[in-house]
């Protein structure tokens, strides 16, 4: 298999032949700005223990590269980007009980590249959340082969070694159902209620523990709890404001302290990996 090639790069700056392999956005007040995301990793001389690495993503002008686990970004300074353009497949769908399939989640396919490794040995995969112009998210990455390490909600690509020159196709497999991708979005922000309405509009279960909801401003997030699972077409609502001291069934206690301009705000999703998910003005 051909290996792919890695260039250093510093406080942000990116190799002059390496590939955007996705894009963010920046929100402000008024406008969207987009821009692009590369596939970045530690150096294998970055600890602990020396060899291990993280994978994260770089951003041009960021001061540095994103690397974590799990979602839990760090900004170094020094790292490698990813010189050759990307090969990106769709992760297998596995399940913990073939007669239970709310139990499912994803994993790397046969042929995912190992990165490097985490600092107790799991193997890292480069990853990014499957491109969507009308989203606007960009990469990621999956942390190992163990299938609950491995759990992801939000549909991935993995990064594979593309084909030897000259090796035979592989024979066309059979056509299959294209995958649902989830979808949760903002569906409601009342701003004098100090209210806010997430929506799972998609098929599957969804679990939101490790998202975050934001107002306009740069103020501390809201972080959904551990085990928060939002069923298909189930809607949660988050409570802020005096009414949070006793809150409605179905509702989730944010702060009791106002959250919401009263002249109108912009309520802002974001997944574990720190990209936004869907935003919503009241």
């Amino acid at each position: 298999m051909t290996a792919y090639r890695w260039g250093q790069g510093a406080g942000g700056e990116i190799p002059s032949d390496a590939p955007p392999e996705g894009h963010g956005w920046l929100i402000d007040d008024e406008t969207s700005e987009k821009f692009s995301l590369w596939v970045a990793r530690s150096l294998p001389d970055m600890g602990p223990p020396p060899g291990s690495v993280r994978l994260g993503y770089v951003r041009r002008g960021s001061g540095g590269a994103m690397l974590g686990r799990d979602g839990d970004g760090v900004l170094v300074q020094d790292y490698e980007v990813l010189l050759d353009k990307a090969v990106w497949e769709d992760m297998e769908m596995a399940y913990d009980d073939p007669d239970d399939e709310d139990t499912s989640y994803r994993r790397p396919v046969a042929g995912a590249v190992v990165c490097g490794h985490s600092a107790d040995g799991a193997p890292l995969y480069a990853s990014r959340i499957q491109m969507d112009e009308s989203n606007g998210i960009g990469t990621g990455f999956i942390p190992s082969e163990d299938g609950e390490r491995a759990s992801s909600n939000m549909y991935r690509e993995v990064l594979v070694e593309p084909a030897v020159a000259g090796s035979p196709a592989p024979d066309p497999e059979p056509a299959q159902e294209a995958a649902v991708v989830p979808a949760v979005v903002v569906s409601k922000l009342d701003c004098k209620s100090e209210l806010v309405e997430i929506t799972n509009a998609g098929s599957v279960e969804i679990d939101l523990s490790g998202w975050k909801l934001r107002d306009r401003s740069a103020r501390k997030p809201y972080a959904f709890p551990a085990g928060t699972l939002l069923a298909a077409g189930a809607s949660v609502r988050v409570r802020s404001g005096p009414g949070a001291a006793k809150p409605k069934p179905g509702e989730l206690k944010w702060t009791t302290a106002s959250v919401w301009g009263n002249r109108g705000d912009t309520a802002r999703l974001f997944d574990p990996a720190g990209s936004l998910v869907s935003t919503k003005e009241g």
